[in-house]
């Protein structure tokens, strides 16, 4: 390009300026001048680009020695700067034509601001929101209060009375005739102080503020301790509570504390509800079931007060709406508790019912729950090969261990309750390596195996069971294509090399 044919950049928003091998400047553009805060004056008296833009001296140098040496265009990374008391963010282009040089800088500052401004707003509202969240539990620890109180008191009442028949025993002259008296008196004392202390630690931990990271754990176990919350509560207020449980070895994968929180909101407002209306043999009822398919599980609380009024369906689970008289409601209990099962893909609803209020909560099986949990992984390396790994275990220990194992390493880990589903997710998705306690209900690793040896599925297959779990291997690892034994307890060296050696097999 000859120099009078320069003038076609001089009208463009583009930033432009050209610069011959030894980075002498031949031109220039007023957006270039714009953009760096410069005058014609200091851009032609500066002996080389590099010297005039020194914050971008390294780059410039490589990217110009790239285009000369391939007479090629070379496209530089984002680079973020601050050049005459300005922030900048540029992307610099250098292209080879006629023996020079023509650099473009394509400004991204605005963009970056405003990407900065909205991710410090993400930021914020996310803070706002863990207040909200924490404030909710404070609130429902304050609602609460007295019944903690009625339930640590009957564990101490209990107490304070065998310290009485000690100090009574205590008083009789053969003590060894009293060794049974004693020892039983010891062991009331010692089941109240445990049951305060679980009672106390229970408290403490629904009230620290917990972090977005999800955990496997008993539906039962989770049931059990949102009980234990409210059982006061629903004494005190001579409320029935009925709890069914479907599958009582139901693992999902949620951040406990938080699903706890929504589980206690809904049986403490079914309460509140059945109070104000003075419901005759006030029931509340928790029930815990499965989806047809199995991919979802689903928790729903249900009453047999007054149910929600027509006109207030719609406006529920907006947040500060609230059908309690002033001061005993927030309007915010439902709208957070919305938001929090949003939050583990799943959702919370009002059904329709004959009779009282019928709320749901629909959570994914730990299959999908595990899978989407990972899709940023998954996205991020999506032109990668990074291994998954499907584990079968029904012990939510076991899998929190191994999840915690493959945290740091490029492994993305699947967890499955049953060989059932295991098979269903396989057909669903490609899975590298399966992993399969031996000793499952239903179907165990031997029969898991074979099904998927039969489905000509080309998966290798870990067994991880007990002290025998090497004579299963050894009988089926020409059978069904089941690569190593894993012994259990393991330790974290031992469950990644296995993983990694059979990987490299593969």
């Amino acid at each position: 390009m000859t120099t009078q044919n320069y003038n076609i950049f001089d009208d463009m928003n583009l930033s432009i300026v050209i610069i011959d091998e030894k980075q002498r400047i031949h031109y220039f553009n007023s957006a270039f001048l714009t953009l760096f805060k410069l005058t014609p004056r200091l851009v032609n008296k500066a002996g080389s680009l590099a010297e005039l833009l020194s914050p971008l001296e390294s780059i410039l140098n490589e990217l110009i020695t790239k285009s000369f040496s391939t007479k090629t265009t070379a496209l530089g990374a984002e680079s973020s700067f601050v050049f005459n008391g300005n922030a900048l963010t540029v992307i610099p282009r250098v292209s080879f034509v006629d023996s020079n040089l023509i650099i473009s800088f394509n400004d991204m500052s605005v963009e970056k601001k405003l990407y900065d401004k909205y991710r410090e707003k993400l930021e914020e509202l996310k803070t706002s929101h863990e207040q909200i969240v924490q404030a909710d539990k404070l609130k429902t620890i304050g609602e609460m209060s007295a019944n903690i109180s009625h339930e640590i008191n009957n564990p101490l009442t209990v107490a304070s009375g065998n310290v009485e028949i000690i100090e009574f025993t205590m008083e009789e002259d053969d003590l060894n005739s009293q060794r049974e008296n004693l020892k039983e008196a010891l062991n009331n004392i010692r089941e109240s102080h445990e049951r305060i202390n679980q009672i106390v630690a229970g408290m403490k931990e629904f009230l620290h503020k917990s972090e977005d990271r999800k955990e496997y754990c008993s539906v039962k176990d989770l049931v059990d301790r949102c009980h234990h919350m409210v059982k006061s509560h629903f004494e005190d207020n001579e409320v029935t509570l009925k709890i069914k449980i479907q599958d009582n070895n139901q693992l999902i994968l949620v951040n406990k504390i938080k699903v706890e929180q929504v589980i206690i909101n809904l049986l403490q407002n079914a309460v509140d509800a059945l109070s104000d209306a003075n419901t005759k043999n006030p029931t509340v009822q928790l029930e815990v079931s499965c989806g047809n398919d199995g991919s979802e599980v689903y928790f729903d609380v249900t009453d047999n007060g007054p149910g929600i009024k027509p006109e207030n369906r719609e406006r529920i689970f907006q947040a500060f709406f609230t059908t309690k008289e002033v001061g005993k409601g927030t309007g915010l209990g439902l709208s957070i508790s919305s938001r929090i099962i949003a939050a583990h893909q799943g959702r919370l609803s009002l059904l329709d019912s004959a009779s009282g209020a019928h709320f749901r909560i629909e959570l994914p099986s730990i299959e999908v729950s595990s899978f989407v949990d990972n899709t940023s992984h998954f996205l991020s390396h999506e032109n990668q090969s990074i291994p998954r790994v499907l584990i079968v275990d029904n012990e939510p220990n076991i899998l929190n261990l191994c999840q915690k194992f493959c945290e740091d390493q490029d492994l993305l880990l699947i967890g499955s309750t049953s060989g059932e589903a295991a098979l269903k997710m396989l057909q669903q998705t490609k899975i590298d390596v399966v992993i399969t306690d031996y000793q499952m209900p239903g179907m165990n690793g031997s029969e898991l195996a074979e099904a998927i040896f039969n489905n000509k599925k080309n998966c290798p297959v870990i067994y991880m069971s007990g002290a025998n779990v090497l004579d299963y291997y050894n009988r089926d690892k020409e059978r069904f294509n089941v690569k190593a034994a894993i012994l259990k307890p393991f330790s974290s060296e031992v469950f990644m090399s296995t993983i990694r050696g059979v990987l490299a097999n593969k």
